[in-house]
């Protein structure tokens, strides 16, 4: 049997974690499409 997960609403103590799974995770690319402005890339790291 598989491991068991609670989900719970996103607090505000939550929002460095999520940044990071957002800006520094190998699905950055997917999760953010492409750059709305090409001559100025973001700078994630």
């Amino acid at each position: 049997m598989g491991t068991r997960v609670c989900l719970r609403p996103a607090t505000l103590s939550d929002r460095q974690s999520i940044y990071e799974w957002l800006a520094h995770s190998d699905l950055t690319a997917l999760m953010l499409g492409p750059p709305t402005f090409p001559e100025n890339p973001a700078n994630l790291e």
